[in-house]
Order: structure tokens, then sequence, then C-alpha cells
């Protein structure tokens, strides 16, 4: 139409003015006619996605005070957007919470990862109807904002805790008695349980410690035995008492016995 006798655009204009129209949210895209199921954010449909790119008039209108609790629910992920751009910024928005999402949870004893598939329900719908979404669910957003901040935290203050009683239990499998502490390391690994309310892994560095050094006491006292013992033998050898000092110090040199 806009290329015709009557307007005479060229293509660059055309593209232009929907790309203008796009970003100021009039139009959005509905569909694009690629092996890509993903909508791309208006700011990143690029110049060779327009022929296949079907728009729709934005019918949906967003109103100054939603528009301005969606900037605050942004502002919670230290997204700061200006009025008028917050459609913008919503991938990164549910980039970044997918991202907490997964320092949230994890492998065993981590809880597991939370449910995100209601971002997805956000990130499928364009324009203004996906500010509308993220407006609809700004409770249930701010929620899980809250909530996986707070495991994440919760996560870094004990997971090098729980890193270094996985360290200790390798050092007690042989040592008598150890079988209960490490029955309970396993029990915590199983359950998923290092976020519990009460911390379970404290404890239990603390008692494969003591129980390392108390096997590390029984080894020494157990050496300084037998180092005992085997020094009476040799100094009632008549054979070492014939050596003079220097031949028994290269002796025991040669040895490792000094």
């Amino acid at each position: 139409n806009f290329e015709g006798s009557t307007f005479g655009w060229s293509r660059d204009a055309v593209d232009g003015g929907l790309q203008t129209l796009l970003i100021a949210g009039s139009i959005k895209i509905s569909k694009v006619n690629d092996s890509s199921n993903n909508l791309p954010a208006p700011t990143e449909l690029e110049r060779k996605q327009i022929g296949k790119t079907e728009f729709k008039i934005e019918s949906a209108t967003v109103t100054t005070p939603q528009r301005i609790q969606i900037r605050k629910l942004l502002q919670k992920m230290s997204i700061q957007v200006k009025q008028g751009e917050e459609l913008v910024m919503i991938p990164t928005f549910l980039e970044k919470l997918n991202e907490l999402a997964g320092n949230a949870g994890g492998e065993p004893p981590l809880p597991e990862n939370p449910d995100t598939s209601f971002l997805e329900d956000v990130r499928l719908t364009s324009g203004n109807e996906q500010l509308l979404a993220v407006y609809n669910r700004r409770e249930e957003l701010q929620k899980a904002v809250d909530n996986w901040t707070s495991l994440a935290k919760i996560i870094g203050e004990r997971l090098p805790s729980w890193n270094k009683l996985q360290r200790l239990s390798l050092h007690v499998k042989n040592v008598p008695d150890s079988d209960v502490i490490l029955s309970q390391v396993d029990h915590i690994a199983q359950n998923r349980q290092l976020l519990d309310k009460t911390d379970l892994v404290i404890p239990l560095i603390s008692n494969l410690t003591q129980m390392l050094r108390d096997d590390l006491n029984r080894l020494q006292n157990l050496f300084d035995q037998y180092w005992k013992e085997g020094g009476e033998k040799l100094d009632a050898d008549e054979n070492w008492q014939q050596l003079d000092t220097s031949q028994r110090h290269d002796l025991r040199l040669d040895q490792q016995l000094v």
C-alpha cells in the first residue's frame, strides 16, 4: 500500500515506520513465520525478519498507574526503566527471574528449583497484553522475587558448610563409629534438608571434626608408643651399641628414623 503510486515510500521507510509503531506500542508482533517459536522483543526484531512478521494493531490499553506498578516490580530486580519503556525491559525482567529461580534450588541437598511455568505464560504474550499480564500477576511475581531471593541468600550461606561436611566425610570413612554420622549426612541429601529452619550441617561438622581429632590423637599416641619401643629395642642391641654417633645418625637418616 505505502510503496504504491499513491505514497511512493521506499521499503526502508515502511520498515522504519513499522519498527517505530512497534516500539511506541501502537502495534504488536503476532507471529514470525520462521523456524523460531519465539516472539522477539520490540527492540530485538531484526530488519531481515520484518518481511516474515505478522503485526496486529495494539488493542489493549495500559494506564499510567498500571505502568507505575510495573516499573516498581522491575525495580525489585534492579532494572531501572523510564516511563514508556516498560515493554522493552520485560524480556530482561523475565530472564533475571529465571536466573534467580535457578539460584533458589538445585541438586540435593538443595530443594528443587521453583516452578517457573507461569513466567512462560507471560513470555508468550506480546505488546500491551504482555504488560497487562505482568500487571495482573504482579502480586505473584513480587512474592516469587522475595521468596527466591531469600532462598538464594540462604543457599549462599549454607552451601559452603555443606561442601566442608562433604570433604570431612571422605576422611572418616575408615574411622570407627563414623557410620552413624555419615548416615545422617546421606539423610540430609536424600531429603533435601539443607535449608531446614534448624541448620543440620553445623553440628555434624563439629562431630566429624572431633571424631577426626580423636582418631589423629589415637594414631599419634600409637606412633609415640611404637617409637619408644623401637628406640628401646635399638638401644639394647649389641651391634647398635658398637656404632659411634655419626654412624648411628647416618643409619637413622637412611631409614627415615630421624
